[in-house]
């Protein structure tokens, strides 16, 4: 197991301490099992089975997609999909790099070479240039950043502000604790890209996303809910349940 240099820092995070305890100690674990770049498997299973080995009976997989929810909801990882599976990043991780990523990096980043003995994780910005910029951190724990500091960090938005069709938003979807399944997830996920995309990714009062992953989980919270409270739906059209519904 690599050894990492925990800051103080967190003890005084406004966002770690937004985390339940259980949140928290999920957080504090999972950064002993992820590698250099803070990257590692999102499914529950492996999460289950590498941060609670003596404890699966305390720790089911409901609790880690729980505990994957609340940190991502904090910003201190970042959600993401490669090749159809899940995949997670520790934000401001910070690592000394010391070989290349174990598992793939969410678009828009890359990890070059630096040194016979060093690499370094570096980030697309759009609007900037073509050349990759390196990811720096004035505090991986700080609750206030400067501008400069917020043009660095690798938070889902700029070239992940939004997903790129619907099947990553059903992959997305598929993740959360109360969403449909089925071809009601395939139908639901469609029926959120459709809806957003057209509007240009704003609310129901034009007013513009600064994340779509909430606004995604409420929308699948609340097909799932209305399919559940009409039944079993029809075969024809699209059966968007979530019809004349308005979203925040």
């Amino acid at each position: 197991m690599p050894t990492r240099l925990i800051r103080e820092g967190i003890l005084t995070s406004e966002r770690v301490a937004s985390l339940s305890w259980e949140a928290e100690v999920f957080y504090r674990r999972l950064m002993s099992v992820a590698d250099d770049y803070g990257l590692y498997d999102a499914r529950t299973p492996i999460l289950r089975s590498a941060l609670y080995p003596l404890q699966l009976d305390k720790m089911s997989e409901c609790n880690i997609q729980r505990c994957l929810s609340a940190c991502e909801a904090a910003g201190l990882i970042l959600l993401y999909s490669h090749n159809e599976k899940p995949y997670l990043m520790i934000l401001g991780f910070d690592q000394q790099g010391k070989s290349m990523p174990k598992w793939p990096l969410p678009n828009g980043y890359e990890v070059l070479k630096v040194s016979d003995k060093k690499y370094e994780l570096r980030k697309f910005v759009t609007g900037r240039n073509d050349s990759p910029q390196p990811v720096t951190y004035a505090n991986a724990y700080s609750n206030t950043k400067t501008d400069a500091d917020a043009k660095n960090l690798p938070v889902s938005r700029g070239i992940e502000q939004f997903p790129w069709s619907a099947e990553d938003v059903r992959l997305f979807m598929a993740a959360q604790l109360m969403a449909p399944k089925g071809d009601d997830l395939r139908r639901c996920a469609e029926s959120f890209f459709d809806d957003f995309s057209a509007r240009g990714w704003r609310d129901s009062k034009g007013i513009p996303l600064a994340d779509w992953k909430p606004a995604a989980r409420k929308y699948a919270r609340s097909w799932a809910t209305n399919n559940a409270q009409r039944g079993q739906q029809g075969a024809s059209g699209r059966n968007d349940a979530n019809a004349g519904r308005r979203y925040e």
